[in-house]
C-alpha cells in the first residue's frame, strides 16, 4: 500500500497517510478545524450574484443619474454616490443593462 507524506491542515504537523486525499493528521485535528471554521464559509455563488447585482445597480444609476436623480430621496442618492466612489475601480460598464 502506498503511503502519502503530507502536512496537517490544522496543526501543520507532518504526517503519513494511507489515502491521497487526507488533509489532517488525526480525527481530533479534523474536528477542531471544522468547529473552528463552522459558519465561516459563505456561499460563494450567492455572494458573486449579489456583487454582480450591486455593480449593475451602480452602473445603471451612473448612466441615468440626471434623469432619475430628481425623483430619488436624498438618502438613496447619497448611498449611490458613496457606493460609486468606493467601487469606482471595481465597477466595469456592463452592456445591455
Amino acid at each position: 500500500m502506498r503511503q502519502h507524506h503530507k502536512t496537517c491542515k490544522e496543526c501543520n504537523a507532518p504526517f503519513t497517510s494511507k489515502r491521497s486525499d487526507a488533509k489532517y493528521c488525526s480525527g481530533a485535528c479534523k474536528q477542531y478545524f471544522c468547529l473552528k471554521n463552522r459558519g465561516k464559509n459563505p456561499n460563494v455563488q450567492e455572494l458573486t450574484q449579489l456583487v454582480a447585482t450591486l455593480k449593475s445597480l451602480i452602473n445603471c444609476y451612473q448612466k441615468s443619474e440626471s434623469m432619475i436623480s430628481p425623483y430619488l430621496p436624498a438618502e438613496l442618492k447619497k448611498m449611490f454616490h458613496d457606493l460609486g466612489n468606493i467601487s469606482r475601480t471595481l465597477v466595469t460598464p456592463t452592456e445591455n443593462i
